[in-house]
């Protein structure tokens, strides 16, 4: 999985649909204002510093909106591979445990399992990017501290790319 990651990442950052939701309402990439964050979040993605599991992209098919036709063009942004699954079920398996038995999964979990793929795999810091409230047991947030991974919020995320 080489082509998974850059060589220079310290940190990688797997970001959730919430996260990109929030990125296009309050920063519209037709506002020619915004384009220096929107120029920015596009070097991430070509250098894989920001990387999303296919299930986010399969969530934002939905929407068939401005976002969606923006980050279809990413191909090498969008991570679907085999081992993706299997850390992907280590977290399922947690959400019952706790007790979710109704959660509807989406793409919670490979969101945390391809977290956990970059620092299990490679020893990368990996961080999840979502607008999910890290208080609510089940959500991303809740799940990923119990697995070891932190979790931030998009404006922290910017703070902490921002060069």
């Amino acid at each position: 999985m080489v082509d998974l990651i850059a060589e220079n990442n310290q940190i990688i950052y797997v970001i959730d649909t919430s996260a990109l939701i929030y990125l296009q309402r309050h920063n519209p990439i037709k506002i020619i204002l915004y384009s220096q964050i929107w120029n920015h979040i596009e070097n991430l993605i070509a250098n894989q510093t920001l990387v999303s599991p296919v299930h986010v992209k399969f969530e934002l098919e939905r929407g068939d909106d401005e976002l969606y036709n923006w980050i279809k063009k990413y191909k090498n942004f969008f991570k679907d591979f085999s081992e993706l699954y299997s850390f992907a079920k280590l977290v399922i398996d947690d959400y019952w445990q706790i007790g979710s038995s109704t959660k509807t999964y989406h793409a919670d979990p490979y969101i945390i399992g391809l977290a956990k793929y970059y620092f299990e795999v490679y020893g990368i810091q990996s961080k999840i990017v979502t607008e999910e409230n890290s208080s609510n047991e089940g959500k991303i947030p809740w799940v990923a501290k119990r697995h070891g991974i932190e979790s931030l919020k998009f404006i922290k995320f910017l703070e902490e790319v921002s060069p």
